[in-house]
């Protein structure tokens, strides 16, 4: 199920016989607002466009809001529908060619993002602990291109606006300022949360690997208990026999026998 609503820059309803007025959205339009989604078990598209009467008269400024149930084909199903409201329903035609409406002129073009990789891992990780980001952008494609990467559930709401500092949008997840000198650029305390994010995982990332586990040290100290009167042992065995084979030689064959008795008398009492 879908829905649509037209209201006008000073937050009047527009499609309905006795309009009511919307401080959110006349906030949005002095705030600079030019897109914002919230995704959830409804999802909510809020954008500024304009559309005149005929060729002849003034683009005016409004403001769409569309309700839906999925992301899937956002930005074309809300096109459509807004085009059918205003053309076909009140004869009007959308204007698309001046600078303030290039963003909503966009919508159905997919742009890459800003950034590394590496940048959008810390982004979507401070994003999934709840924190509120900020980020410059110099231009539209490159706003859009932020807002279609993280419409993937990362952030739940999103704002393209002139001003990250809006008080509409306070609670939102992830804010995009245009009319940055650089293509991204994180904002005010978005800045320290990425460095201490970076820390966090540079000294993750080289901490040392252990050598043993606490059971394998174990073990090894076990066999070197064991290992060691073996070794006395056989050092000792060695040693006598050693000993028995010089006194064989020195001496007669009786005195030989005996002493072989001997020895293993002392060998079988090890």
């Amino acid at each position: 199920m879908t829905e649509l609503e037209i209201y006008n820059s000073q937050g009047k309803r527009f499609d309905t016989e006795q309009p009511e007025v919307s401080s959110r959205i006349e906030n949005f339009f002095f705030g600079g607002v030019r897109l914002y989604v919230e995704t959830g078990p409804e999802v909510e598209l809020v954008a500024f466009f304009r559309a005149r009467e005929s060729k002849a008269s003034r683009a005016e400024q409004y403001y769409a809001v569309y309700r839906t149930n999925t992301t899937a084909k956002l930005f074309d199903s809300f096109a459509s529908a807004l085009r059918k409201e205003m053309e076909d329903e009140h004869g009007m035609m959308l204007q698309t060619t001046s600078e303030d409406v290039q963003l909503f002129a966009g919508l159905a073009t997919e742009y890459a993002a800003p950034g590394t990789h590496t940048e959008h891992d810390r982004i979507s990780s401070l994003l999934s602990e709840g924190k509120q980001l900020r980020f410059g952008v110099s231009s539209n494609d490159d706003a859009l291109g932020l807002l279609r990467k993280y419409l993937d559930g990362s952030a739940k709401s999103i704002a393209i606006a002139e001003n990250a500092g809006n008080e509409e949008l306070t609670d939102c997840d992830l804010v995009i300022e245009l009319g940055s000198d650089e293509s991204f650029k994180p904002l005010g305390n978005t800045e320290t949360m990425l460095a201490a994010k970076k820390r966090q995982q540079t000294t993750g990332s080289s901490r040392p690997r252990k050598t043993h586990t606490a059971t394998e040290e174990s073990r090894l100290d076990k066999i070197k208990r064991l290992g060691m009167p073996i070794l006395i042992a056989i050092g000792v065995f060695v040693a006598i026999v050693v000993l028995g084979i010089i006194i064989i030689s020195l001496t007669d064959t009786t005195t030989s026998i005996d002493s072989i008795d001997n020895l293993l008398s002392v060998v079988l009492t090890l």
